[in-house]
């Protein structure tokens, strides 16, 4: 899937292409709806628009119930991994990129296999690119997914988990978000810590003590987080647009 789509980017990019779409073979994807992911990239300067199949129930009622836990799940991990905090169903590959996207990103670089439109979101972030998240109802016909969850969970889960160190050291490194990136580290820490704690609490003496311990390390480590999410989100809602039936909101 990844290197597919890369390799039409190189083309487009060396064809000078101002904005290139990709539209899947699989029947999901209306033609019909191409100018809402269009638009916001040629009328409002978006850097890439996605479609949204999540955003109002109508739309993701014809979403398998399997596929729909799955797409929250994956929506919540690239959300914290890439900043983009309003923008949901990443896995939607209904999309249109910009010529000064492309002219800024690293393509060769990203992911080659279906964590691409997750890491690629991480990229765009890192670049300060403004994304659209265009709603459209979901589409599903008789066909079968050719993913094998078995590899893909986790396979996807460690590629967000560097995306998101990734994107953090250039928060830290060359915009100087001290306090995201420390509050991200706090929490984690003291996440991790209230497990080991925990579990010696529960095999030795001073029991008592331990679980306290453990529970105010992990509420430190939540607030911690939940605080670095929050300057987070706020942070970035200036690069997200979302496109919702007929009109516009900017983040």
């Amino acid at each position: 899937m990844g290197a597919a789509i890369k390799t039409g980017y190189r083309r487009a990019y060396e064809d000078g292409i101002d904005v290139v779409a990709v539209m899947a073979g699989d029947g999901q994807m209306d033609p019909d709806l191409l100018d809402r992911l269009l638009d916001p990239i040629v009328k409002r300067g978006a850097d890439y628009a996605k479609g949204n199949r999540l955003l109002h129930p109508e739309f993701r009622a014809a979403m398998p119930p399997f596929r729909l836990f799955g797409n929250w799940m994956l929506s919540l991990l690239t959300k914290i991994a890439s900043g983009y905090w309003n923008t949901g169903d990443p896995q939607n590959g209904y999309t249109a990129i910009s010529y000064r996207a492309l002219d800024r990103l690293d393509v060769e670089g990203l992911y080659d296999d279906y964590g691409f439109a997750n890491e690629l979101l991480v990229r765009l972030n890192q670049q300060g690119m403004q994304v659209a998240d265009v709603a459209m109802p979901a589409v599903y016909g008789d066909e079968q997914s050719t993913i094998s969850y078995r590899t893909f969970v986790p396979t996807v889960s460690l590629l967000l988990l560097r995306s998101f160190v990734s994107r953090l050291w250039t928060q830290f490194g060359e915009f100087g978000d001290r306090a995201t990136v420390l509050g991200y580290a706090l929490g984690t820490l003291g996440l991790l810590a209230a497990i080991p704690v925990g579990l010696l609490a529960a095999l030795h003496a001073g029991r008592a003590f331990g679980v306290g311990l453990a529970a105010a390390l992990a509420a430190v480590g939540c607030l911690s987080f939940g605080l670095a999410a929050l300057l987070d989100r706020a942070k970035h809602e200036r690069l997200e647009m979302q496109v919702d039936g007929g009109f516009e909101s900017e983040g």
